[in-house]
């Protein structure tokens, strides 16, 4: 059974990993965080079930996107507040 799941999660990541990160870098703009963050997604993704509400890369890109939005957002309050620094920051990686 476990074997079963790792081969769905591996095709997925094969199939879908370039979409993924390519969303990802529109958002953020950055190929460092965007890889890491893709990263995140797929290990999301094998935590949870695909339901079948929508395609597998819409299911993928959601997850990115609950995942990135919140840093995106905290970035772009501290350069509002004047920080010299405009460093995406991501509190939501555990």
């Amino acid at each position: 059974m476990e074997t079963g799941r790792s081969s769905c999660i591996e095709k997925l990541y094969q199939t879908y990993y370039m979409d993924v990160y390519s969303y990802i870098m529109t958002l953020i703009k950055d190929a460092s965080l965007s890889e890491e963050m893709t990263q995140e997604v797929f290990y999301r993704a094998m935590k949870s079930a695909f339901q079948g509400k929508s395609s597998e890369r819409t299911w993928l890109c959601a997850i990115a996107k609950n995942r990135t939005l919140p840093g995106i957002q905290t970035s772009k309050i501290l350069c509002f507040q004047g920080w010299k620094t405009c460093r995406f920051t991501w509190p939501c990686i555990n």
